[in-house]
């Protein structure tokens, strides 16, 4: 018989029942105590995949940066007037994460970005799984540890500032049932998911032919070409718009709106100025008149000839509405034409009387005196005499008023003149298209219409109808096409750009605490650049660039100075010897330079060029396509899902390929 042998003894079912009810009593306790942290109904998974998943404490991370983000851009559109800041937000907080961090709590417990975070979730759950098919999880294994240590070291510094520490901070402003590793788990699947996508994002913009680029630039007309033209919108439409559309030049077009404005403006201010202060006019109203347009055509640098073309069939009348005679006149011989041409152009008198005036009229002084006694002299003015009273003060009343006429119209015109844009554009629209040309605008209409080319011009025509809150309205709009069908063929450029000046001078009454190295440092822009130059020559990579322009405090940590796309216009505002750098023909990648604009001094590292820039949208629409459709691949291979109890996601909060964008 086996001695160590335990003799049986009955069954306790008394004791384990008592310890039964007792767990069960500590896990009510434990669930209520749960419950009130928030972390019971949190637990649950809103997002799954085959292999990856979301669940609702992660899911607040992802609230939180939707919220931190979203009320960060709210400040600053407050702040650059891109939304009415009717609470005076920008005057009560310093900058923008003071503001976020205020409304945080708030927009979390109201669920503002929760729709938002749940799009997140999803979609850095289906690039997991792109990373994972791709054995990408584990290439990026260390990238991610590195870019996941130094956003909780950042998340640790931003509670310490709050005078917090970490886990006191993520109950504060993420949830109260969340843990530092909650945080971590959330956010190693963001990296990865970022990660992933902009190297499937730049593997199917590899991908993208020729072929497919000419088949989506044919499809989409719309998007690449424009037609430019010159535009005026008539100052007057209604009186203007028949010799507007007469006009096919700009020049021709200032001429038609001299004219207005002298018809316009001089009658009131002649009056004003010389009849009721009962001054002498020693030429006459009329001849005034002309002579005053005839400056102001000489001022716009019109030619003489022209003008008289233009002019030679419309008298300038009192009423800047009036009909144009010579259209119900019935057609004459020629010699009847020319005679007409000649008494109808204004500046008729003007050149003959400056042939036929007395010798002794070439001395201003004489001229000016005998003026007023001679009666040739009101007929047949010299043409030079009179534009001194509307160029310069004279030493007359009548000159000195002619002049306050004359600047108060060229005012006016100058104002008009201005307003000509000779780099207008418009998006092609194909007008056989139905719908398209409803939504097409009356100049798209112009433009476009079958056989135009460059050199038409008219007046287009634009209707609104009255509503209940505005009356109808008609508005005209001179036209002058200069280029139609227009491709963007540009070759921009990638550079590496640092701007080095001397230090800004200040009023000395900030305190340290608000002085920053950059602006301690006392170097002038020269000294700054040289140095900068000479450690860029040790080094000129990319990497090392972005390093010393973070030393110099160029750039924040973790930005670049790198710049994409630069036009060669864009580069020329910047500066003009940038600009000729930047697009020398001989321009190779790793080229540096050190630059001098005036006390402004640039250091540039050359990357690349770029493709044509119209291929570049339609490469980045195309493979944007082309992502879309794997995205919606991989949901459904993976079985991607979100949990149906939880709100629903807002349509098009996020566009689903952009998410690691955030």
């Amino acid at each position: 018989m086996n001695q160590n042998a335990k003799t049986k003894r009955p069954f306790p079912y008394v004791a384990v029942c008592l310890i039964v009810i007792a767990v069960l009593v500590c896990a009510v306790l434990v669930f209520h105590l749960l419950d009130s942290t928030g972390v019971v109904g949190k637990m649950d998974k809103v997002v799954v995949s085959t292999n990856y998943s979301v669940n609702a404490n992660e899911l607040a991370v992802y609230e939180y940066q939707a919220a931190l983000s979203g009320l960060a851009n709210q400040f600053w559109y407050y702040q650059y007037g891109l939304m009415q800041d009717t609470a005076g937000v920008t005057k009560v907080f310093s900058n923008a994460y003071d503001y976020a961090y205020y409304m945080l709590p708030n927009a979390m417990a109201q669920g503002t970005y929760r729709a938002q975070a749940y799009d997140y979730a999803r979609q850095y759950v289906v690039y997991c799984e792109g990373a994972k098919e791709a054995k990408q999880d584990v290439a990026l294994k260390d990238e991610i540890k590195t870019e996941l240590e130094t956003y909780m070291n950042d998340l640790k510094t931003t509670a310490e500032s709050g005078n917090m520490n970490l886990n006191t901070f993520i109950k504060t402003y993420i949830g109260k049932g969340v843990s530092k590793g909650d945080v971590e788990s959330a956010m190693e699947k963001y990296i990865l998911g970022y990660k992933y996508a902009e190297i499937k994002s730049e593997e199917l913009s590899d991908a993208v032919t020729d072929a497919e680029l000419k088949e989506y630039l044919e499809n989409n007309k719309d998007l690449f070409y424009k037609s430019y033209y010159s535009s005026y919108t008539l100052v007057n439409g209604t009186a203007l718009k028949d010799k507007a559309a007469k006009c096919k030049t700009v020049e021709e077009l200032k001429i038609v709106l001299a004219e207005y404005m002298v018809n316009e403006k001089f009658g009131d201010l002649y009056i004003k100025n010389i009849e009721d202060a009962k001054i002498e006019d020693p030429y006459g109203k009329e001849t005034t008149k002309k002579m005053m347009l005839e400056t102001l055509l000489g001022d716009l640098n019109i030619d003489k000839e022209l003008a008289q073309a233009v002019l030679s069939n419309a008298l300038l009348n009192e009423d800047p509405t009036a009909k144009d005679e010579t259209t119900d006149k019935e057609e004459g011989t020629d010699s009847e034409a020319e005679s007409e041409a000649e008494t109808a152009d204004p500046e008729a008198d003007a050149p003959k009387a400056a042939e036929e005036a007395e010798s002794e009229a070439e001395s201003e002084a004489e001229s000016e005196t005998e003026t007023g006694d001679k009666e040739e002299d009101k007929e047949e003015p010299k043409a030079e005499k009179c534009k001194k009273y509307f160029s310069t003060s004279g030493t007359t009343d009548f000159s000195k008023k002619c002049n306050t006429i004359f600047t108060s119209i060229k005012s006016s015109l100058t104002t008009e003149t201005n307003k000509i844009n000779s780099e207008a554009s418009a998006s092609y629209v194909d007008l056989s298209d139905e719908e398209a040309a409803a939504k097409a605008t009356a100049i798209q209409k112009e433009i476009f219409k079958a056989g135009q080319k460059v050199g038409d011009y008219g007046v287009a025509e634009d209707v609104k109808e009255a509503t209940e809150t505005t009356a109808k309205t008609t508005t005209y709009t001179w036209y002058l096409i200069t280029k139609t069908m227009v491709l963007d063929e540009e070759k921009t450029r990638d550079v590496y750009l640092a701007t080095l000046t001397d230090p800004k001078k200040t009023d000395g009454t900030g305190t340290a605490a608000e002085t920053t190295a950059a602006d301690a440092d006392t170097r002038t822009g020269k000294e700054k650049a040289e140095e900068f130059f000479k450690k860029l020559e040790a080094d000129k990579t990319p990497e090392n660039f972005d390093k010393l322009a973070l030393e110099y405090g160029l750039i924040s940590e973790g930005g670049t100075a790198l710049k994409s796309n630069v036009t060669e216009k864009s580069a020329t505002t910047t500066a003009k010897v940038y600009a000729e750098w930047l697009y020398s023909n001989d321009r190779a990648k790793g080229d540096i330079q050190m630059l001098n604009n005036g006390t402004t001094y640039y250091v540039v590292l050359f990357e690349e060029i770029n493709e044509e820039t119209w291929k570049i949208t339609a490469r980045q629409n195309v493979s944007g396509e082309h992502l879309q459709t794997w995205f919606d691949e991989m949901v459904e291979k993976y079985s991607v899902e979100v949990d149906t109890a939880a709100p629903e996601t807002a349509e098009g909060t996020v566009d689903e390929h952009a998410g690691h964008n955030h």
